[in-house]
C-alpha cells in the first residue's frame, strides 16, 4: 500500500463540491502564525473558483484542446490535476498526479495554468493554502447537442412536464436519514442524455448529498421511460439535458449527533485507539450516511489495521464523488 498523508489531511474537498470541515483539534494547529505556511486539504472554508465549480469547468471546456496524438491513438479518460490555491487565490504547483498520456496530461496542466485566481481557503479566520485535486476529462465521440443549443424541438417526457414531475414524486425512494444543510437546499442536480430513440443514458450527478442520495437520484433518472427525442433541422438527434431531484427537509439534531460521533472518532484516532475510532465513525455513518468524510476516514483506518476488504467497501461507496478516494481505491482495491 502506498504511503499517504495523515488521516485528517487526506480527503480532497474539491471533487465533491461540498467540502466538509473537520474539528479544529484534528488539524493539529499549534498557532495562527503557522497556519499560512501549511498546505491543507480539509479546511473550514474551502477555496472556490470564481462563479463556482460549474463555471470553472465551463472555462476548462472552452479552452481544452484534444491533443492530436491522443486523438490519433483514441486515448481518452480522466487526468487528475493537483494544484495549490495560495493565500492570494493564485494557482501554483500545478501537476498531473494521475494521467493518461499522449499529450493529455500536459494539455490539462496548460488549461489549469490559464485559470483566474480563486477565492482562497480560510481556517480560523486566516487565509490558508489549500491543495486541490480535480479530474479533467478527455472524451472522444460523436457530436451530442446540448439543451442550450438551438434545437427545433427539445426532448420531451411522455405526457409532458406535469407527467414528468408526477413520475419523480411517485418513484422517488425516500431515505430515512438526515441531510446536511447546503446551498442546493437538498437538491441533487443531474445531467443525462436522451438518445435518438429516446432512451436515457449518461446520468450523472453534478453535486452530492452523500452516496445513498446520489445513487437514488441517478437510479430515478436512469429508470425513466423513453422520451420523445429531440430534432435538429428535422433530423432526430441525441441531446444532453439537465434535471434535479429534491430530497426535502433536514434534521439538524441528527446531523449534530452524527458529527459528535465523528469528532469523537477523530480524538480516539489521535490517541491511537483505532478500533474504537472505527466504532465512532460507524455510528456517524449509521445516522448520517451523506458525509464523504465519514466513509473516507473509516476506510483509511481500516487500511491501517489491514482490513482491506472493509476499506474497499467504504471507498467503493464514495470513489465516484471524490478524487482522493478514487486514487486510494485504485491503489488498494483492484
Amino acid at each position: 500500500m502506498k504511503r499517504y498523508l495523515p488521516i485528517f489531511f487526506v480527503l480532497s474537498s474539491s471533487f465533491n463540491l461540498y467540502s466538509q470541515s473537520i474539528m479544529e483539534d484534528s488539524l493539529n494547529i499549534q498557532n495562527k502564525d503557522s497556519i499560512t505556511d501549511e498546505v491543507f486539504q480539509i479546511v473550514e472554508n474551502p477555496a472556490e473558483p470564481p462563479g463556482g465549480y460549474q463555471s470553472f469547468y465551463e472555462f476548462v471546456a472552452k479552452r481544452l484542446r484534444y491533443p492530436s496524438e491522443a486523438r490519433k491513438l483514441s486515448v481518452q479518460g480522466k487526468v487528475y490535476i493537483q494544484f495549490i490555491v495560495d493565500t492570494d487565490g493564485s494557482l501554483t504547483e500545478v501537476q498531473a498526479v494521475k494521467g493518461i498520456g499522449a499529450g493529455c496530461d500536459e494539455e490539462a496542466i496548460r488549461v489549469i495554468d490559464l485559470a483566474p485566481n480563486w477565492s482562497p481557503a480560510s481556517q480560523r479566520g486566516e487565509f490558508v493554502r489549500q491543495r486541490i485535486i480535480l479530474p479533467i476529462t478527455f472524451k472522444l465521440g460523436n457530436r451530442t447537442y446540448k439543451d442550450s443549443d438551438r434545437l427545433m424541438t427539445s426532448p420531451e417526457f411522455p405526457g409532458g412536464n406535469v407527467a414528468f414531475e408526477k413520475y419523480k414524486k411517485d418513484n422517488l425512494r425516500q431515505i430515512d436519514t438526515t441531510l446536511p444543510p447546503n446551498k442546493y437546499n437538498n437538491i441533487i442536480h443531474l445531467t443525462f442524455t436522451v438518445d435518438s430513440v429516446g432512451s436515457i443514458s449518461n446520468v450523472k450527478a453534478l453535486n452530492s448529498l452523500g452516496p445513498k442520495y446520489d445513487i437514488e437520484a441517478i437510479r430515478l433518472y436512469s429508470e425513466m421511460p423513453k422520451w420523445k427525442p429531440a430534432t435538429f433541422n428535422e433530423k432526430i438527434i441525441s441531446a444532453d439535458m439537465k434535471g434535479k431531484v429534491n430530497f426535502g427537509k433536514i434534521s439538524v439534531a441528527k446531523l449534530n449527533t452524527a458529527y459528535n460521533y465523528f469528532t469523537k472518532g477523530v480524538q480516539l484516532y489521535n490517541k491511537n485507539k483505532k478500533e474504537k475510532a472505527i466504532l465512532q465513525f460507524s455510528k456517524a455513518i449509521d445516522i448520517n450516511p451523506t458525509m464523504l468524510d465519514y466513509y473516507f476516514n473509516r476506510a483509511f483506518v481500516y487500511l491501517e489495521l489491514g482490513l482491506t476488504q472493509l476499506a474497499c467497501n467504504d471507498l467503493k461507496e464514495i470513489k465516484d464523488r471524490d478524487a482522493q478516494s478514487l486514487l486510494l481505491f485504485e491503489d488498494n482495491c483492484q
